[in-house]
């Protein structure tokens, strides 16, 4: 075992590699568990609460928490537009730090001491989007926000939206 966390069954894992053994099992706050990664050189981990049946339209839900390996909670990361009903979808290190992903295709860097939202790179996500629709000929979307602008054109009509 060399993991000192990872979520599994929708709950968190928490274990001590040095002896082998889980420290602890469950969810986070009667909360399931989506994703867990383990914070480098300690023994805490950065997990993403599950946020299907608990996220609204109207309320925020900071789903990225950091834990120590006691299970108290270091931080909780904003969203990146309070007030907007947003959550996080995805977590993960990358080659600037830590990187979270949301709901409403904003991707943020952490920092992974505090949670606070580096405000040097909140940037919108372009994504690959699924429409269904009849008579779309032409289309190009650059951002989530532009496709209230696509659902109110014609389906006739050429889009280029960005």
């Amino acid at each position: 075992m060399d993991r000192t966390c990872w979520a599994e069954g929708g709950e968190l894992v928490m274990a001590d590699p040095m002896a082998g053994a889980i420290r602890w099992r469950g969810q986070v706050a009667g909360t399931g568990v989506f994703k867990a990664i383990p914070a480098p050189a300690t023994t805490d981990c950065i997990v993403l609460l599950d946020w299907r049946g608990k996220a609204t339209p109207t309320q925020d839900f900071p789903n990225v928490v950091r834990l120590r390996a006691d299970r108290s909670v270091i931080w909780t990361a904003p969203v990146p537009i309070p007030g907007s009903g947003d959550f996080y979808t995805d977590i993960q290190w990358t080659s600037n730090g830590f990187g979270a992903y949301s709901w409403s295709a904003y991707g943020v860097s952490l920092d992974p001491l505090t949670g606070q939202i580096n405000s040097n790179d909140v940037r919108e996500v372009a994504g690959d989007y699924l429409l269904i629709g009849i008579g779309v000929e032409s289309l190009t979307v650059t951002s989530a926000s532009s496709i209230t602008k696509l659902l109110r054109a014609p389906s006739t009509s050429r889009c280029t939206v960005g």
